[in-house]
């Protein structure tokens, strides 16, 4: 049937100081959220991931909830699968009856391009969506979060499903992905960018066939890519899109602001490739879309190139520092990438020096601890040096403790995370991530934090330990 989904609009004027904004819907509790001072360094949370992956998983919101103990945020960045159409409940292929008649005779049925979408098939894919939405969002934690912070939303893969853009051509194109994405993006729209694919936002950049969003907030920009809607095998983004995000990022060039964030729901740069690869060889694992998901991945490694340089361009030549914010990994780790040409400059500064910032994931379930430890130990004893190109070299930075201040250093935060960003009135940027602990039987697992400091834009800084 038809569904509606209201949108209310509210403006708020800055002041020269902090507000709490309070508002209240008949018969629903009173919320509030707070708005920066026109000249107060702003603060950020980054979440991903979001969504348990078993309903048995009692332990799902502790971090959400945990963020409510915390000093509230000025905006709340989502890095995309802030909902789930993969898990064994809700799940697309199964609990659309017309589906889960075709993944009876196997998937290979489900995608045959001779199947055709139905107005009824779409139907019942518009159902499940909407459902989909209001399932994870009324989750009382989650709830509240949503309801007392301004949020900002880039989609990934699983408000699709699973692996969208990284299965080969005749599946991608298929009648049956076609019309599962159209519905998808539709609702996308909806609930996370308060708009229509019809009639987009505001914040979304112009002449471009994605969803790609900019945004403004006290001096710090954020541009939102929208790294899905034209994924495939061979291209993340379109030409057409990257020459809008080209007029975007020339268009901030006469912009008051000393930071950019740049949202890439999959890190830019996360492990060794190859060492992933042979870790899970052997395994029953069905990841093969995942690897292809990574900018690493063979066929994406000349628009990684494009991409980076777009960024140490734009950050020379604003004179600023620019951060990639990233998910999907399922645990937290921080890269550091470097423009050779530019460091080896007599009068350097350190917007050659880009920091991949990676929090995942807030509700579903880390990356194995004995996964983590492997790679961590792989890079101790072949320190890789990650190259983008002829120039740009990179490496995961290790933290100075692990879990906790007690446990050694590590490359990984293998356990459930979400990361804050605190600007400093010298414009440095104290990054926290909240990692969540060992959990004893029946009690969540004890909250502990990993900080890390990036300096503002400096001259003669590049190499410093502190980025």
């Amino acid at each position: 049937g038809e569904h509606h989904v209201l949108r209310y609009d509210l403006t708020i004027q800055q002041t020269d100081n902090e507000q709490t904004v309070t508002y209240q819907f008949s018969g629903d509790q009173e919320y509030s959220f707070r708005v920066p001072g026109l000249n107060q360094p702003p603060r950020f949370a980054y979440v991903s991931c979001a969504a348990a992956e078993s309903e048995l998983d009692l332990r799902s919101d502790n971090l959400w909830l945990h963020m409510k103990t915390i000093e509230p945020n000025h905006l709340l960045i989502h890095g995309g699968d802030q909902v789930y159409t993969d898990l064994p409940h809700p799940f697309i292929w199964t609990m659309i009856p017309r589906f889960a008649g075709y993944v009876a005779t196997g998937l290979k049925t489900l995608f045959d391009t001779s199947k055709p979408f139905t107005t009824e098939l779409d139907v019942d894919v518009d159902d499940f969506y909407f459902h989909m939405y209001r399932r994870f969002w009324s989750q009382q934690s989650v709830r509240h979060i949503l309801a007392s912070t301004p949020s900002i939303m880039m989609w990934d893969d699983h408000e699709i499903f699973d692996g969208y853009g990284s299965f080969y051509d005749e599946v991608q194109f298929s009648d049956t992905f076609k019309g599962v994405f159209k519905t998808a993006q539709k609702y996308f729209s909806v609930f996370q960018l308060g708009s229509t694919p019809e009639s987009p936002s505001s914040t979304t950049i112009p002449n471009q066939d994605a969803l790609s969003q900019e945004y403004y907030l006290n001096k710090v920009a954020i541009l939102s890519l929208d790294m899905r809607t034209e994924r495939n095998r061979n291209q993340i983004l379109s030409p057409k899109s990257w020459e809008a995000v080209q007029t975007s990022l020339n268009n901030l060039l006469n912009s008051d602001i000393h930071h950019l964030f740049v949202l890439s729901g999959v890190p830019v740069l996360y492990d060794n490739f190859e060492l992933v690869s042979q870790l899970i060889a052997g395994h029953n694992f069905d990841i093969e879309d995942d690897l292809t998901d990574h900018w690493a991945h063979p066929t994406h490694v000349k628009e990684l190139e494009l991409f980076v340089n777009k960024l140490f361009d734009f950050a020379a030549t604003k004179k600023i520092r620019a951060s990639i914010l990233s998910g999907d990994v399922h645990a937290g780790c921080m890269a550091v990438i470097v423009d050779d040409n530019r460091a080896k400059q007599p009068d350097h500064d350190n917007s050659c020096v880009i920091n991949n910032l990676t929090s995942s994931a807030i509700g579903s379930m880390s990356l194995p601890r004995v996964f983590a430890s492997l790679l961590d130990t792989q890079i101790t004893l072949t320190p890789f040096k990650y190259c983008v190109g002829q120039n740009i070299h990179a490496g995961l930075h290790k933290f100075k403790f692990g879990l906790t201040s007690l446990t050694p250093p590590t490359y990984h935060l293998a356990s459930r995370n979400f990361l804050t960003m605190k600007f400093e009135q010298d414009h440095s940027l104290t990054a926290t991530w909240h990692v969540e602990g060992r959990p004893m039987i029946g009690v969540p697992g004890k909250v502990s934090t990993v900080t890390e400091k990036i300096l503002p834009y400096t001259v003669g800084k590049t190499n410093d330990v502190s980025y």
